[in-house]
């Protein structure tokens, strides 16, 4: 592919590499507490995975009250046994906490033809199995 590219290829990808490659960027930056790492950035292909020149970085607009309401909310949730959760915010409250079907990944996955779910799950399998 990149070799047909007449000019040059690029990639748009989740997650901020170099710490994040590959797949399942986002939510190993979330499960590793690195809300740093979260957002996307677009690269330029090379022969690795994930290593091409970004062009530009992009984060979600989280303000401090996000920020806070996840520190409060996580540590609970993860007591809980709890690794994935969708938090509804409306104005400066939290209404909802989503633990079978967070909606902002069914909307991504019918947006862009993703698998996110697939992919959670299988990226918990992996690091379960890994100890």
């Amino acid at each position: 592919m990149i070799a047909a590219a007449r000019t040059c290829a690029v990639n748009a990808h989740f997650g901020i590499p170099p710490r994040y490659r590959g797949n399942d960027t986002l939510f190993w930056a979330l499960s590793d507490r690195a809300p740093e790492c979260v957002g996307g950035v677009l690269h330029h292909l090379d022969a690795g995975i994930d290593t091409g020149a970004i062009v530009a970085e992009c984060y979600p607009a989280l303000t401090p009250r996000d920020r806070w309401l996840c520190s409060e909310v996580g540590p609970v949730l993860r007591r809980m046994g709890v690794i994935f959760a969708g938090l509804d915010v409306i104005g400066d409250y939290l209404t909802e906490i989503n633990v079978t079907s967070p909606t902002g990944i069914r909307e991504l996955e019918a947006a862009h033809e993703l698998d996110i779910a697939g992919q959670l799950i299988d990226a918990v399998l992996v690091r379960r199995l890994r100890g």
